[in-house]
């Protein structure tokens, strides 16, 4: 990522996420004030599990599945299906436990951490769209069923026009090979960072470029 307002230039998605919040979200609409310790350093929490489990969990399954020149290895992609299953339990079961603590309604929508969508919920949600369209073809998932808590917190951010934007802009990404939010945002007339030099190269890389872009949008229309 390269920032036309600071000239910085950024590799990796965790570390980018970090500089857009602590650059760009001043008012805190995807992020915790240093006053909310806990909130602010558990949401920082959440965006490690996402890239250093839920990214390359997901990734190899996507790759197994896929691009390996083998086809049919089976225990791997088997490992790496069970332990992509494995997180979203882990995520399932901390929601669960975080609606029965603050006393929500089914309907009422519950987050990683707090009481608002945060980059740490976003960072999930580019990999968590593969998961469902793309990294199990072979076998039912169920996620309605057997994750109903992920289920509702990937509902809860999908609905969202912000991200349904990036998913737009994504998808004509990949139908075109343009670079998404190089693309887009000048159209916005924005000074936020809009030279994220990403291509499209191989479906595998589309989560972590889709998840810069996601957050890059959902922060620019203004978290809602």
């Amino acid at each position: 990522m390269i920032d036309p307002n600071t000239n910085v230039t950024l590799f990796e998605s965790g570390a980018i996420v970090q500089y857009l919040i602590d650059q760009y979200d001043n008012k805190h609409l995807l992020s915790y004030p240093v006053d909310n310790l806990q909130e602010k350093w558990a949401t920082n929490s959440w965006l490690m599990v996402q890239m250093s489990r839920q990214g390359p969990m997901f990734g190899q399954k996507m790759w197994f599945t896929y691009f390996h020149q083998k086809r049919n290895v089976e225990t791997a992609s088997s490992r790496y299906g069970e332990q992509s299953r494995r997180i979203m339990q882990v995520i399932n079961e901390h929601l669960r436990k975080r609606r029965q603590e603050l006393k929500l309604d089914i309907d009422s929508p519950v987050w990683l951490v707090g009481d608002r969508c945060t980059y740490g919920d976003l960072s999930f949600d580019p990999w968590n769209i593969l998961l469902l369209t793309a990294l199990f073809p072979d076998e039912e998932l169920k996620p309605e069923e057997n994750y109903p808590e992920w289920f509702k917190w990937h509902q809860e951010m999908i609905a969202r026009p912000a991200v349904a934007e990036a998913l737009k802009e994504r998808a004509h990404a990949m139908e075109t090979m343009e670079d998404t939010a190089a693309a887009v945002l000048p159209q916005r007339g924005l000074i936020v960072p809009r030279a994220l030099h990403c291509r499209f190269v191989h479906l595998r890389d589309l989560a972590k470029v889709g998840k810069r872009i996601l957050l890059v949008i959902d922060h620019v229309v203004g978290g809602e």
